[in-house]
């Protein structure tokens, strides 16, 4: 039985990185639940976690808990500060036994993060950390944006951008570990133009709103029309989900697929 274990970074007393009113520990909660509850509904991969809720939990506590669960995977959710920008990832940089197994699973889940979102590539790296060093399977640790770089931070307070993040982090796992995941065929589209101009304004409202559009080109009746893509290559139900936060947000879109 495949068997995951997630550890949302900080919590309690330990906020993790801090922008103004943003606390890390905050998104990576959101993100490790969305990915549990999404690895549940389209698979049959066992999983846990080192919190469910706001509460302190030390690094050891987190390694003996991954430990003892027997889990044959370690996905470590963080988020970023410092001046950067984009998502980065890490294994332990120690030498071990199986280190191409770890590395592979650091590259799936690390490529299926930034096919999938809108996040500058970092490159995958190696680092000390405490976690990895001495948790006894694969372990892999995200670091998602920075919350001090503006186009980050605006991605990272969404929750429905939050959730592409979880789903993008369970899809690589899936495909790690050869579990079929559903049909990523569907694309959001928020406004059809003729004028290029009007498109580009869709594209300013939605990016101020903290959503990652894009324009495309397509040729209706003879004619140029300009779209805006808000979300593509996603699954039905993310597509479903997407649409309606855009509703909520005062913005019309439609899902088709592509």
């Amino acid at each position: 039985m495949n068997h995951v274990f997630i550890d949302p970074g900080h919590g309690g007393r330990d906020p993790g990185a801090v922008f103004q009113t943003i606390q890390e520990k905050e998104l990576t909660l959101k993100i490790a639940l969305f990915m549990n509850d999404y690895l549940k509904k389209h698979s049959q991969i066992q999983t846990s976690l080192s919190r469910m809720d706001d509460r302190t939990v030390t690094l050891e506590r987190r390694v003996t808990l991954a430990n003892q669960s027997k889990a044959n995977l370690f996905v470590s959710i963080h988020v970023n500060a410092g001046g950067g920008e984009g998502f980065e990832s890490y294994c332990w940089n120690g030498d071990f036994s199986n280190k191409d197994k770890t590395k592979r699973a650091q590259e799936t889940i690390h490529y299926s993060v930034i096919d999938r979102t809108p996040f500058r590539d970092r490159r995958i790296k190696e680092a000390n950390f405490y976690v990895l060093r001495r948790t006894r399977m694969r372990a892999v640790l995200t670091e998602n944006g920075f919350i001090d770089h503006t186009r980050d931070r605006n991605y990272l307070m969404n929750d429905a951008n939050l959730n592409q993040i979880a789903i993008a982090h369970a899809m690589g796992v899936m495909e790690l570990l050869n579990v079929t995941f559903p049909s990523q065929n569907y694309q959001v589209i928020s406004g059809s133009f003729k004028q290029k101009n009007n498109a580009k304004n869709r594209l300013e409202q939605l990016e101020e709103k903290g959503y990652s559009p894009s324009i495309e080109c397509v040729i209706v009746n003879g004619q140029k029309h300009y779209r805006v893509v808000s979300g593509q290559r996603l699954t039905h139900e993310y597509a479903s989900n997407l649409q309606n936060q855009l509703k909520s947000d005062g913005i019309s879109s439609f899902v088709e697929i592509k």
